[in-house]
């Protein structure tokens, strides 16, 4: 007994380092979109060991607020798994979902120890997507297409790249850096990201930068300096948006919100999560023989639909969790670059399937355990 405790004692000043190399490694493997299922089984075993650490490490585990009606939406994701019309899909998202919960719970734990280190795991993993990206584009001359991936692609026409959601959060984090502790190389960064942005045609991306960026700008005392910063960055942001209308239609312009509601209406428990396409390719919808007809997507593209479409009315109990942390966040949250991360997240996920890649998922509850950090306690 006395060999363990002094083996978790020397476990619990030295595994730091190995968390942020694994978590870096989980992170990046989960934006490649390859072998997606059996990576999310592995990686929740490994977020559940990280979480056991925490659990023998500390004198008394915190539970952050909300994480109780997080744990009832996970017990009733799991009981939708029953009547789901394809059961291994919505699986996949109970998975998901609950290797997040667990890292949401050792973030909020050991906020103090692994905030620091956060903002250089988001700018490491976008220069290492980045990498991927223009290797592929060198090697192939043309990047291939695959669907769920952080720096390739998702659909044969070429007008959408996820690697401008995870720059999105790089600036977010570069900016909040150069208006606190400005470098020469945080410039470098900023011209890239600007350009990953631009060719990923991806507007959640310019949404969250945009939630993002104004969040810091108005928590930041110093930021009251940089005005005609903003003002440069609003332009941008708005360049931006028309250059990506350009190649795609607008932002607001899909149906899948009158296609939730009536899914609701006759499927008033849900399809199962993950099981859109039922609902969006019904031929006895009201939409079908309309203008918008054949317009069926296997996603929602808002993780709040997402779950009402997939669980139906128990559903409700995930938007009533969401609701409540941003709130809680936007009223209680000090840590001003978490939580400008957080809220960037959450605008992406209401307008793209990001929620659905698991490094994007993670870094969200990353984010949100370190905007509403635990207080420390003393082993």
């Amino acid at each position: 007994m006395v060999t363990f405790l002094h083996l978790l004692h020397k476990v619990k000043h030295s595994w730091g380092m190995g968390l942020w190399m694994v978590l870096f490694i989980l992170l990046f493997a989960g934006g490649l979109g390859l072998y997606i299922q059996e990576f999310r089984i592995l990686a929740v075993v490994v977020q559940v060991f990280f979480l056991l650490i925490t659990i023998l490490s500390r004198p008394k585990v915190l539970v952050p607020k909300g994480f109780v009606l997080f744990f009832l939406f996970l017990l009733f994701l799991g009981l939708n798994i029953t009547w789901s019309k394809a059961k291994i899909a919505t699986l996949d998202y109970l998975i998901l979902f609950a290797g997040g919960g667990a890292i949401w719970l050792l973030f909020y734990n050991y906020s103090k120890k692994l905030e620091k280190g956060f903002e250089f795991l988001l700018i490491f993993l976008g220069v290492a997507f980045a990498a991927s990206y223009l290797a592929n584009l060198i090697s192939l001359g043309q990047v291939p297409v695959r669907s769920w991936t952080l720096y390739l692609p998702g659909t044969f026409s070429r007008n959408h790249n996820h690697l401008g959601d995870l720059w999105a959060l790089v600036l977010v984090v570069l900016g909040h850096r150069l208006l606190t502790r400005p470098r020469w190389w945080q410039w470098a960064l900023l011209s890239m990201g600007v350009y990953f942005l631009a060719i990923s045609l991806s507007r959640s991306a310019y949404l969250a930068l945009g939630v993002g960026v104004f969040y810091l700008f108005n928590k930041l005392p110093v930021s009251k300096k940089y005005k005609k910063l903003l003002i440069l960055f609003a332009i941008l942001v708005t360049g931006l948006f028309l250059y990506a209308g350009v190649f795609k239609s607008t932002l607001f312009a899909r149906p899948y919100f009158e296609q939730v509601l009536w899914g609701v209406r006759k499927w008033p428990w849900g399809v199962g999560v993950g099981n859109f396409g039922i609902v969006s390719g019904d031929t006895q919808s009201p939409w079908w023989d309309g203008p918008r007809a054949g317009i069926i997507s296997s996603s929602t593209h808002n993780i709040a639909l997402e779950m009402i479409s997939g669980m139906g009315i128990l559903g409700l109990v995930f938007v009533g969790w969401m609701v409540y942390v941003l709130v809680d966040t936007l009223k209680n949250s000090r840590q001003v670059l978490p939580a400008a991360v957080f809220l960037s997240i959450t605008a992406d996920f209401m307008f793209d399937t990001t929620y659905s890649i698991p490094t994007m998922l993670w870094i969200w509850f990353m984010s949100l355990g370190l905007a509403r950090p635990a207080k420390e306690i003393k082993s």
